[in-house]
């Protein structure tokens, strides 16, 4: 449940002045290194920006949560030029929260984020962003995950969309009071490099497009980010172009306009692979364009999709992983009946790879969600991908038939008529009747509908 509370505080200096110095008119004692403040101060004479995006008092588009755990929230905000942004945030009853200003630059393309620490785990906050010497955005809100391996899990998941295409799927999503969205691949169909060469702006522009400038922007503000966390990560498309790998001579500009617009760093490896804990799921979205080989490449042992650090980073991961289920988020899908010759069916010496390596080291209770061949939804028990797996609908595309070669066999079925928009839904909890733990893969039509639906008995 999401409490609204109306977060009040002061109004903003418009000096610039580092955090903890006096401010004028602003008692000393709220800034000794103390950032809470009485809620009951207030913004005074100042109005928020609207809540479609667009350029207003500062704000270029409206914040989001972007990176969520059980006490960490990352607000992610653009901005018009170069200034400075701070976060309010606060949860029921408790006191205003203000974070320090944090300057954003051209180089990032006047993005930046703010980590909220200190939170309480499954616990409803509320948050607006301040920008010096400009507005407020509204207020929004989020709630913290249930600490590891306890409470519940709920997640969305969406795929292969078109920025310029509106959708009704956001608000579906909203609907479900889901802990977090994630979207998994091809956000837009644009593929920037063939559009602007090495030019960072023709990412900036499609981030910018996909996140409050176009249609499906415009829906997403609207309908899903004032309550809901969203992550993303890439497929080819978005990524830069058709089919996409990690020779490919843009790489090092899609990584930085990635980090910059999802709110995360690239790491020392290139990597933006993570791992994200939501209560009893652990979900590791995976990075496989950046580190991939060409999907032209003769298969075998030389021939990789994930690439040497991230596959190294996963075993560790899998093997710490105490989550009664464990989510792997492949942009591409598992399932080798599909034969598209860039998803894991024309890398199939990687695929039996970590399928017997999952075996070996006992590793059990691992689910796949997958995207890119334009389904409207899929759902199989493992007999025909090794794994459990989900495959997405589309967000906002329609089409008579699967991008694939073949949709593939699915054991619950595909989705292969023209409406294909949709999202899908992994809800994972403890069934005290059972005595054991449940996780239920569900993919649905834009409006909410069910299409398919598998459960997953886990551990006891």
């Amino acid at each position: 449940m999401v409490y609204l509370v109306l977060l009040a505080c002061h109004a903003p200096s418009t000096d610039s002045k580092p955090p903890g110095t006096a401010v004028p008119g602003v008692e000393d004692s709220l800034l000794s290194g103390d950032s809470s403040v009485d809620s009951g101060r207030h913004f005074a004479g100042l109005s928020a920006a609207a809540p479609d995006g667009g350029v207003v008092g500062g704000l270029s588009i409206l914040p989001r949560v972007g990176g969520l755990s059980d006490t960490t929230a990352t607000i992610w905000v653009r901005l018009t030029e170069a200034r400075r942004f701070r976060v309010w945030h606060q949860s029921a009853g408790a006191a205003l929260v203000q974070s320090p200003w944090v300057a954003v630059t051209a180089e990032r393309d006047f993005t930046g984020t703010v980590t909220l620490a200190d939170l309480l785990p499954a616990t409803a906050y509320t948050y607006m962003v301040e920008v010096e010497g400009g507005r407020t955005s509204p207020v929004r809100s989020f709630s913290t995950f249930d600490p590891g391996g306890q409470g519940t899990a709920q997640v969305g998941l969406i795929a292969d969309g078109r920025s310029q295409l509106a959708t009704p799927v956001y608000g579906s999503l909203a609907r479900e009071n889901l802990d977090l969205v994630l979207q998994i691949g091809d956000f837009d169909h644009r593929d920037p490099y063939d559009v602007g060469g090495l030019d960072p702006a023709a990412w900036w522009d499609m981030y910018r497009d996909l996140l409050g400038g176009e249609a499906s922007g415009r829906d997403l503000q609207r309908l899903l980010l004032p309550t809901t966390p969203m992550m993303m990560m890439w497929d080819d498309h978005d990524y830069g172009s058709d089919n996409g790998f990690g020779g490919m001579p843009y790489r090092d500009v899609a990584r930085a306009a990635f980090a910059a617009y999802s709110g995360r760093t690239v790491g020392q490896n290139g990597d933006l692979w993570t791992r994200v804990s939501d209560g009893p799921l652990d979900i590791f979205l995976l990075d496989l364009r950046s580190h991939r080989h060409n999907h032209a490449r003769a298969d075998g042992p030389g021939k990789s999709m994930l690439g040497e650090p991230q596959w190294s980073w996963l075993k560790a991961e899998l093997l710490a992983s105490t989550a009664p289920f464990k989510l792997l988020v492949s942009t591409v899908p598992f399932n080798p009946t599909t034969l598209k010759t860039d998803a894991w069916y024309g890398y199939a010496y990687e695929r039996q790879a970590l399928l017997d390596w999952l075996a070996q080291n006992r590793i059990e209770d691992v689910i796949i969600v997958s995207g890119d061949i334009h389904s409207g939804g899929a759902i199989d028990d493992g007999t025909n991908s090794g794994l459990p797996e989900m495959n997405l609908p589309t967000m906002n595309l329609g089409g008579h038939h699967c991008t694939a070669p073949t949709c593939g066999s699915w054991s619950e079925g595909v989705y292969d008529s023209y409406y294909r928009m949709g999202y899908g839904v992994v809800d994972v909890r403890f069934v005290p009747a059972e005595g054991r733990w449940v996780c239920t893969l569900s993919t649905h039509d834009e409006a909410g509908h069910l299409r398919h639906r598998l459960r997953l008995l886990g551990p006891g």
